[in-house]
C-alpha cells in the first residue's frame, strides 16, 4: 500500500468481521506491540473495531485506520485514487 515490496512482521487477513473473534486469541497469545486495522465504515465493522478494543489491553496498541473514512472500505478509496 506504501510501495513496499513485502510486509514486515505478522499478517492476519480476515475476508470477514466474524473471524474477529477468532483472531483475539491469537493477539492475546503473541502480545502484539501494534495492531492496524481496515475494517470497513459500516455497522460490521465498528462491531469488530468495538470487539477488539474490550479485548486489547493497551489502547496505543490498535492504530484503527482513517484515511479512508469517506469509502465504505479501503478498497473502494484504492480504487477512487485510479479514477483521477
Amino acid at each position: 500500500m506504501k510501495k513496499q515490496s513485502y510486509l514486515e512482521g505478522t499478517v492476519y487477513i480476515l475476508n470477514s468481521t466474524s473471524l474477529v473473534k477468532k483472531l483475539i486469541p491469537l493477539l492475546v497469545q503473541n502480545n502484539f506491540e501494534l495492531i492496524h486495522v481496515f475494517f470497513d465504515n459500516d455497522d460490521a465493522g465498528e462491531n469488530a473495531k468495538a470487539m477488539l478494543l474490550a479485548f486489547c489491553p493497551n489502547p496505543s496498541v490498535l492504530k484503527i485506520q482513517t484515511f479512508y473514512a469517506e469509502f465504505n472500505d479501503v478498497n473502494e478509496y484504492w480504487v477512487s485514487l485510479l479514477k483521477q
